[in-house]
């Protein structure tokens, strides 16, 4: 994992490690990640286990119109081998995937991506702008956390 990627990595780890209600989050990059860099679990409404996975990109992620790009046929063939993954000790498949970049996302690659899914589970992007909401709202969370 490249050095930028690799601090999104920690930053991510830390941001879910202070988000009430995320259980279990395994840094998959340090072995065989199966797809995903990082996997975490987090119940439901109805407190049924559900187990995301995380894919992250440290880079703009584009594509055009008519046809994907290289960048973007890599994640469809991680996310095909992430949602065919059952992960141990979860014993479970992903209901769901995350891909994440500190750069951009444009509109075509996100339609490729989801146009190559498998099944019905789910893929969500977040980019840059949505990054840095996450981490703000992360960040006045967690100091609330350690005030207390």
């Amino acid at each position: 994992m490249k050095g930028k990627e690799s601090k999104l990595k920690r930053d991510i780890i830390e941001y879910l490690d202070n988000t009430p209600g995320v259980k279990r989050i395994d840094d998959k990059h340090s072995g065989i990640e199966f797809g995903v860099d990082i996997i975490f679990e987090q119940e439901d409404v109805f407190k049924i286990p559900r187990l995301y996975g995380i894919q992250l990109k440290s880079q703009n992620i584009a594509s055009a119109k008519r046809k994907a790009s290289s960048s973007v046929k890599e994640i469809i063939g991680q996310l095909a081998i992430a949602f065919g993954h059952i992960f141990p000790p979860h014993d479970k498949y992903l209901d769901a995937v995350y891909v994440i970049t500190d750069g951009e996302i444009n509109q075509y690659a996100q339609e490729h991506i989801k146009s190559a899914r498998l099944g019905f589970r789910e893929i969500r992007f977040i980019d840059k702008q949505d990054l840095d909401k996450f981490i703000l709202e992360n960040k006045a969370r967690a100091s609330t956390f350690r005030e207390t």
